[in-house]
């Protein structure tokens, strides 16, 4: 994992003011990611521990993108990835897990290794706003 080095930060420009949801059950993990989102000039939505919590944050919060750890306490988190999907809300799965643990439908979507790597961390938010 790339550490937040102050090269990374003179390095980082205000890329956004878009609203990123993040579904993660680690604390310390989510508030590092915290970080680094806002560190980009990201907002962050409320960070639900919980599938239930997430499902109801993303009827009544605004967001623009989602960061979903596939396993909230032992429950995946595909139907929250199908609420946004019904949404058109883009989003990226986080795992420490491989590529091959997502269901076939979603197979297609990108995964971010955890720890996060912060460059491809800003990268692949980057590319999921130009999609």
């Amino acid at each position: 994992m790339n550490s937040l080095s102050s090269t990374d930060t003179q390095n980082t420009t205000q890329v956004s003011t878009k609203r990123i949801l993040i579904v993660e059950d680690d604390p310390l993990m989510g508030l590092l990611l915290q970080d680094m989102l806002e560190l980009f000039g990201y907002d962050v939505a409320p960070i639900p521990t919980l599938v239930e919590d997430a499902l109801d944050l993303i009827r009544c919060e605004p967001f623009d993108a989602a960061v979903l750890d596939i396993n909230l306490r032992g429950w995946n988190t595909y139907e929250i990835a199908d609420k946004l999907n019904a949404m058109n809300k883009p989003f990226l799965f986080a795992s420490a897990y491989p590529q091959n643990v997502l269901p076939p439908a979603y197979q297609k979507c990108k995964l971010l290794q955890k720890p996060y790597d912060i460059t491809e961390l800003k990268v692949e938010l980057e590319l999921l706003f130009k999609a």
